[in-house]
């Protein structure tokens, strides 16, 4: 992969991590902007990790799902927004990342992202349809009965994907498990969880809202955006007239990646630098603007609300907001080739 535009420096901005546990017997009513399994959890125990896998989606979004049969799994409703492209992190140990295909995706018909937003109960719950059968490793859980209840007391396992370091996603990737303990009024609606080491006065294991740490001089949120060229041709293929990259103003504009792989890249590395991807940037009338003659039409934001909203950002995205993580100052050159790694 390499550079493709040049010399910039580096910020601040607020970072979601936006990682969610879905648990295969019940799903977890999640509050504030993010939440993962975090906190220093030990790696889940077999019986447990063998049926998680990772959801990613195009719009930043990394998630816990459970495999319920060779070709089918269960997550959480707001992990698989519609507006947003989802594959299945389907690798095997030791070898390089590869992205499944998802074929259909079922929300619940209660679900409600705004009841969820303002942390009351609704059904948040989804089925994941695979194009083709996990890998014989993955082992399908058993779904409890509906006659088995939660009782306020009941000491759960929740396993799942999340970072054991604040806003490291470096430190994620591992199938990690947690004891939770039934609190409130369980029913079959939602059960809510708390670490009973912190009996839900600290910070516990199981959910994480952080600050990137960056810092940001003259920037709209974040110091960097990032493009692939990749991206850009596959949006122009789809537009009558073709528009050139200036209408959307990336900082580093990328070669030698696919499409739309800016969506789930971790962190850029050149030398001394490291860039971390933030979150995806929704766009505004600006890039509807000729640069040249200031005259305004309807693409590119017509063409990309068809395939490129983000229901979580209530926004179109295209290309990624990133923070400078090290080497604030330095220089970066066109051409400068650049090692990448994925949020998995």
């Amino acid at each position: 992969m390499r550079l493709r535009a040049a010399d910039l420096r580096g910020g601040r901005g607020l970072a979601a991590l936006f990682l969610a546990v879905a648990a295969g017997i019940a799903s977890l009513q999640l509050g504030g902007h993010v939440q993962a399994m975090v906190g220093g959890a030990p790696p889940a125990p077999r019986e447990f990790g063998r049926s998680v896998v990772m959801i990613l989606g195009s719009s930043g979004t990394a998630c816990t799902a459970t495999a319920i049969g060779r070709d089918l799994l269960l997550t959480a409703a707001h992990c698989v927004q519609a507006g947003a492209d989802y594959k299945l992190l389907g690798s095997e140990p030791g070898q390089p990342p590869a992205l499944k295909a998802i074929v259909r995706i079922e929300r619940h018909p209660q679900f409600d992202i705004k009841r969820l937003l303002k942390h009351l109960a609704t059904a948040d719950i989804a089925l994941i349809k695979l194009a083709e059968p996990l890998p014989a490793r993955i082992s399908p859980a058993l779904i409890a009965g509906g006659s088995e209840a939660v009782a306020v007391g009941d000491s759960l396992v929740v396993a799942g994907y999340g970072v054991t370091v604040r806003g490291d996603g470096r430190t994620g990737g591992t199938v990690r498990a947690a004891t939770l303990v039934a609190t409130g009024q369980p029913n079959t609606l939602q059960v809510r969880l708390f670490d009973p080491r912190t009996k839900g006065e600290t910070a516990g294991l199981g959910a994480y809202a952080g600050d990137s740490g960056a810092h940001t001089a003259f920037a709209d949120g974040y110091p960097l955006l990032v493009l692939s060229e990749a991206s850009l041709s596959d949006l122009n293929a789809r537009l009558a007239i073709p528009l050139p990259v200036d209408r959307f103003r990336p900082n580093l504009l990328l070669s030698g990646v696919d499409a739309y792989d800016e969506d789930y890249i971790d962190q850029v590395v050149s030398g001394d630098v490291t860039l971390k991807m933030v979150k995806p940037c929704t766009r505004c009338q600006v890039t509807t603007i000729d640069q040249r003659t200031l005259e305004r039409g309807l693409e590119p934001l017509h063409t990309l609300a068809g395939y490129r909203h983000n229901a979580l950002l209530d926004g179109v995205a295209f290309g990624m907001n990133a923070i400078v993580a090290a080497g604030a100052g330095q220089t970066l050159t066109r051409g400068a080739p650049l090692a990448h790694s994925y949020r998995f």
